[in-house]
């Protein structure tokens, strides 16, 4: 599954990207193209995304969104 998590700064997105590949996810900081999007920075998860989210909270790093990219298997 592909998913997108909407975060609330650059460095959240970063430090979330290096928590989960720590965790055997594959995770991507992209720019978002989207004003709803707030600070327009997001993570592109590959893999189980509610797990994935579960994983951010244990850690303290809020989520703001996620949301399953079409086309995702």
């Amino acid at each position: 599954m592909i998913c997108r998590a909407v975060m609330p700064s650059d460095t959240l997105a970063r430090k979330a990207q290096r928590i989960l590949t720590a965790n055997d996810f594959s995770a991507e900081v992209i720019r978002s193209t989207t004003a709803k999007d707030g600070c327009g920075f997001s993570l592109r998860i590959v893999g189980d995304c509610t797990q994935a989210q579960q994983l951010l909270e244990r850690e303290g790093i809020p989520v703001r969104s996620i949301r399953i990219e079409r086309g995702g298997v």
